[in-house]
């Protein structure tokens, strides 16, 4: 459900959530995120959804979801997808406020990962056919080709779950909140995650209850029984 230009954000270049829009966002973060500080930006992205932080300080720091197709609806009416991309994108800035030795530490990290995965996975033959590759990244169109490699980041193994919330990678991080919350399975690079459908039976469960709704990213993993 897309709202008419009557309801659009109500900035010129950015807009503020809506309060359907917390009210979803806090089924999985409750009160540990900055709302007020939390804006969808109009510049566009050839990606589905960006997050940046625009300060190192945590309490001064703003962040914007450089997100044009949500920019102009209200994603608490949307489709899961919407939703889903949602609450990864609000995981970033959790960890913007929990993680890292500052409130763009996640940004770094993200763009690490991304490349060291990607690129692992562009020469994971040797580098003669990686370099062929890439040759062949360039005929098809570099940037969709590379966004194929750099997915790799956002890749784990289901069976992992169980480890510490710190042994994943902030786009790990993401997709596994991503995935406790979603009513639909979906596969990243073959890997098959199943829904979670935000149940506090679901195993994934004790990251949301003992990681983010404490703010705390260095909790143990005590399994739904907290044992």
């Amino acid at each position: 459900m897309s709202i008419s230009k009557d309801f659009e954000r109500q900035y010129k270049w950015h807009g503020a959530l809506y309060p359907e829009e917390i009210a979803l966002a806090r089924e999985v973060y409750e009160d540990t995120l900055p709302y007020e500080r939390i804006f969808f930006s109009k510049i566009k992205s050839h990606t589905q959804g960006i997050t940046i932080a625009t300060s190192p300080f945590r309490k001064r720091a703003r962040y914007f979801f450089l997100w044009n197709d949500a920019y102009r609806t209200n994603v608490a009416y949307e489709n899961q997808d919407m939703k889903d991309t949602f609450i990864h994108e609000l995981a970033h800035v959790w960890q913007s406020q929990y993680a890292g030795i500052s409130a763009m530490s996640f940004m770094t990290n993200s763009i690490w990962q991304q490349f060291r995965n990607g690129t692992q996975d562009v020469f994971k033959d040797g580098y003669g056919s990686g370099f062929k590759r890439v040759r062949e990244m360039y005929k098809k169109g570099f940037q969709r080709e590379w966004d194929y490699h750099r997915n790799m980041a956002y890749q784990f193994n289901p069976y992992d779950i169980g480890k510490d919330f710190r042994e994943f990678n902030v786009e790990q991080q993401a997709i596994l909140i991503q995935s406790w919350y979603t009513k639909h399975a979906f596969s990243i690079r073959g890997v098959e995650y199943q829904p979670g459908n935000a149940s506090i039976l679901d195993r994934r469960f004790s990251y949301i209850r003992d990681c983010i709704r404490k703010g705390n990213s260095d909790a143990a993993y005590f399994g739904i029984d907290g044992d």
